[in-house]
């Protein structure tokens, strides 16, 4: 499990990373007894990390609209880490699907079931649409996808960066979609209708203290505060205990920012929750 939501009727959905077997990333629903039922199954996830299976993260729903982040997946083998030579396990990696039910997902009672030759269709440009065994459909849409690496202009020792988006928080009244992307250490805003982005900032390594060389951030998620943004940081391995924060990043910042602690004295911070209506 990576991510949790609440459903209008407060079940929780869920982001799965999978197996070890390739491609077995799910988000799945859990009653208010704890009972668990698969909603989509066969998203894009591999090894990744040192972590058995990596592939669906965020989450985001609107009505019947549910929004799931895809993260790196196995982009990258090691350690050491470097590109894999083989290619990815699924193409659709790095990227935000928009899958949009018949039914509210409280109502829907088994599995939609995605195969590999549909992760190449949304790649190619096309719609998937599924049907589950109790009739419902699902049209899944490749909302956009972000370069897979880019060259690393952030520092460290590092040539490239890979893009891992990582967690999500949705403006429906706006049509955006905003996504921390963990490796690629920005904050990018999505319309939701277009698919086009716009990354608001790059955030700047940190320098730590009993070690003098800059060490990433790693954004893991966001939570909006009027018009600024609450953005929670894992910090990078090591580790270290009260290394990990939650900062504010607000537009007079600037698109290069290096922020201080809100709060701070944290340890690998994964997530926010923001209630309704904005409020953190």
């Amino acid at each position: 499990p990576q991510r949790l939501i609440f459903t209008p009727l407060g079940n929780l959905l869920v982001s799965e990373g999978g197996t070890e077997v390739p491609n077995t990333g799910r988000v799945s629903i859990v009653d208010r007894q704890g009972n668990r039922r698969s909603l989509l199954e066969g998203l894009p996830a591999a090894r990744a990390h040192n972590i058995p299976a990596f592939g669906p993260v965020g989450l985001a729903l609107n009505g019947r609209t549910l929004y799931v982040l895809i993260g790196e997946g196995d982009v990258q083998v090691g350690p050491p880490f470097s590109l894999n030579p083989n290619g990815p396990s699924s193409p659709i990696f790095h990227s935000v699907l928009r899958i949009e039910f018949s039914s509210g997902v409280d109502s829907i009672t088994s599995s939609f079931q995605l195969g590999r030759g549909d992760h190449w269709a949304l790649r190619d440009g096309y719609d998937i649409t599924l049907r589950n065994a109790s009739g419902d459909s699902g049209t899944v849409h490749l909302l956009t996808s972000f370069s897979s690496v880019v060259p690393n202009i952030l520092g460290g020792t590092a040539r490239y960066r890979p893009s891992d988006p990582y967690g999500a928080w949705l403006d429906a009244g706006n049509n955006a979609l905003y996504v921390i992307d963990a490796s690629a250490e920005t904050l990018i805003k999505v319309n939701t209708v277009t698919g086009r982005y716009l990354v608001l900032t790059r955030f700047q390594p940190d320098e730590r203290a009993a070690d003098p060389t800059f060490v990433d951030t790693v954004p893991t998620a966001v939570c909006p505060v009027e018009d600024s943004f609450l953005v929670s940081f894992l910090t990078a391995t090591r580790y270290p205990a009260g290394a990990s924060s939650v900062r504010m990043w607000s537009p007079s910042d600037g698109n290069w920012s290096r922020l201080n602690p809100l709060v701070g004295d944290l340890t690998m911070t994964n997530d926010l929750a923001c209630l309704r209506g904005g409020t953190p």
